[in-house]
């Protein structure tokens, strides 16, 4: 998990998903994660930022994940379709989807950054 101290967490709309973000001094700690809820296993890190990320947040149809940092960027991170589905498939459904999901994406995760802006 973090190596420092956990600074902001954020569940995603159907409760699949938290996202969270430590103290970091250096952009190696600075990635957000993101875990499973049940399994608690970390699904991603998404790298980008260079200081700790003090905001996370997914849009309301949880596709999609902001993250601000105090580099004085944002980046928004669309979130695999498996886990931004409406509450309703099966928990082996989910991990089912997930996995062929991965693997068809080369094994990254599927989260693909959409947009990232910095001021300069």
């Amino acid at each position: 998990g973090h190596g420092n101290d956990v600074y902001c967490v954020c569940p995603s709309p159907n409760g699949r998903l938290i996202a969270s973000a430590c103290k970091a001094q250096s952009a190696g700690a600075a990635a957000v994660w993101v875990w499973e809820v049940g399994s608690w296993k970390a699904i991603a890190q998404l790298p980008g930022h260079t200081l700790t990320v003090t905001q996370l947040e997914f849009s309301p149809n949880g596709q999609l994940l902001l993250s601000g940092s105090r580099d004085r960027s944002f980046s928004i991170w669309r979130v695999p379709e498996t886990y931004a589905a409406a509450n309703g498939s099966s928990a082996a459904d989910t991990a089912n989807n997930a996995a062929a999901a991965a693997a068809a994406d080369g094994g990254e995760g599927c989260f693909a950054l959409v947009v990232r802006l910095q001021k300069a």
